[in-house]
């Protein structure tokens, strides 16, 4: 699965997928009622990346049912800010991702 980014960065600043990405997080919080992020362990890669893990806890809209979710959300910062942040259902997914960023630093930036 490949990561889901929710905002980019170009050159000094951070520029956020605004539109989309709000109507996502909408959509996708209006099917729960209750949202409940969890962090776990850190995994720091240096060089400004590191990964965190989430267990995600969420009650379904409407039923008691509840849904349990590992997560891992990656992190890229370079100059300060956060460039990428794409988010992993797996570790070996997250762990690729930060091993790639390490081999293309420029590339974060452009992303």
């Amino acid at each position: 699965m490949d990561g889901l980014a929710l905002g980019g960065g170009i050159g000094d600043r951070a520029t956020p997928a605004r539109g989309p990405a709000r109507q996502f997080l909408e959509d996708w919080k209006s099917a729960f009622e209750q949202v409940r992020y969890q962090p776990g362990e850190i995994a720091d890669a240096g060089d400004g990346r590191f990964a965190v893990r989430l267990d995600l806890v969420a009650t379904i809209a409407g039923t008691n049912s509840e849904v349990h979710e590992e997560l891992w959300s990656v992190f890229v910062f370079s100059r300060g800010l956060v460039v990428r942040n794409p988010t992993f259902l797996q570790w070996s997914e997250a762990e690729a991702a930060l091993r790639e960023a390490a081999a293309a630093p420029s590339a974060a930036v452009e992303s």
